[in-house]
């Protein structure tokens, strides 16, 4: 059997390294090209990648049709690809439409992952014109592609009121995301004369960035912030840690291969956000045996268990502030709940079982 894989809307390995997430699409390509014959990536970008499996074909946009068009063209112009398919992988819901064309005009069946409230996550990060013009318009792809999906992932119990509006229960998969445990795991790394507390992450208004920094502003000059990745709020964030006078260094986007050194070289990982799925970032840090502080949101509260294997805060820079201090001022203790997340993670969230879990998945849909 051949698979399919339709990367989010736009998505390329290029914009994917961007982010800092390339490699890991590899390790997924990787994993599914020992149980299918072949794979075909669709990529928005023309563009090349010399390190995929030897039966795993990257179909490029080699016309260089603009984003907006080519989603509804990438099924008929890449039919000759699209025949050979017996069953899509849709890594995001943003990424349907050509799953839809390709079932409405081919007949093949997809899946597709969930993660998040997508929309109203988007909405939050950008009000106003965003709002009144594409949410609309990304309205009719979450409805169209939960309903032409065959199976649909979520990976936390958050999302099932919102997507059991759309489709019937029987149709979701609960498969949370999964970590490389063998990557991403501790080790001894000599730590800097300060404290240091990491978030890895896209700097952008949901992952309430301001508030952590007011609150760091009050943590004092033993300790320093890091931010890892990118987003439009960086020079925002630069100016407002000025403003507060936090010590805050921005790391940029680094390798998913140097991430868990990045990890290790820290105290915490931190991540405050105003709404989340089931962030990936978190589980890695956690598999790192790093003690890890989160908003008390109702999807984290699925991952951790404060004082246990973590730390809840609320999203103010307050209760912020007085998480950090609560795993600074106690190290032996954050030690011991670093520990307890590693093995959570083990005994949970292993990629050796989750990801076997989603080829069955894809197998037992692309033979009906």
């Amino acid at each position: 059997m051949n698979l399919g894989v339709f990367l989010y809307r736009g998505g390329s390995f290029r914009e994917l390294k961007r982010e800092g997430h390339d490699n890991l699409l590899v390790y997924y390509l990787k994993r599914y090209s020992k149980h299918f014959d072949n794979i075909f990536v669709f990529s928005y970008k023309d563009e090349e990648r010399g390190d995929l499996p030897k039966n795993c074909v990257l179909v490029k946009n080699r016309y260089r049709i603009p984003l907006f068009l080519y989603q509804f063209l990438i099924p008929i112009i890449n039919r000759k690809y699209i025949g050979k398919c017996g069953v899509f992988r849709v890594f995001h819901i943003s990424g349907t439409i050509p799953a839809i064309i390709t079932k409405w005009v081919f007949g093949k069946k997809y899946v597709t992952t969930y993660g998040y409230l997508w929309l109203q996550t988007r909405s939050g990060e950008k009000p106003g014109f965003w709002r009144k013009i594409e949410y609309p318009f990304g309205k009719i792809i979450e409805f169209l592609g939960l309903r032409k999906s065959e199976k649909v992932i979520l990976t936390v119990k958050t999302t099932r009121d919102y997507v059991e509006k759309y489709i019937d229960r029987n149709k979701i998969e609960k498969i949370p995301n999964s970590v490389d445990t063998e990557l991403f795991k501790p080790m001894k790394i000599k730590s800097g004369e300060k404290k240091r507390v990491v978030f890895i992450g896209r700097f952008s208004k949901i992952k309430n960035l301001y508030n952590l920094i007011e609150a760091f502003s009050d943590i004092g000059s033993g300790a320093e912030l890091v931010f890892v990745g990118y987003g439009e709020e960086k020079e925002a964030l630069k100016g407002h840690a000025k403003k507060m006078g936090t010590d805050l260094i921005f790391r940029g986007v680094i390798p998913r291969e140097q991430i868990p050194t990045e990890l290790n070289q820290s105290n915490v990982f931190i991540l405050p956000s105003f709404s989340e799925g089931q962030p990936k970032v978190l589980l890695e840090a956690m598999s790192c045996g790093l003690p890890c502080i989160v908003s008390d949101i109702p999807s984290l509260r699925e991952i951790i268990k404060d004082g246990f294997n973590g730390f809840l805060c609320k999203t103010d820079s307050k209760s912020i502030k007085n998480c950090i201090k609560r795993v600074l001022d106690n190290p032996k203790n954050s030690e011991k709940v670093g520990k307890n997340a590693r093995k959570f993670i083990k005994n949970n969230f292993s990629a050796d079982v989750l990801i076997e879990r989603e080829i069955k998945l894809l197998k037992k849909v692309g033979k009906r």
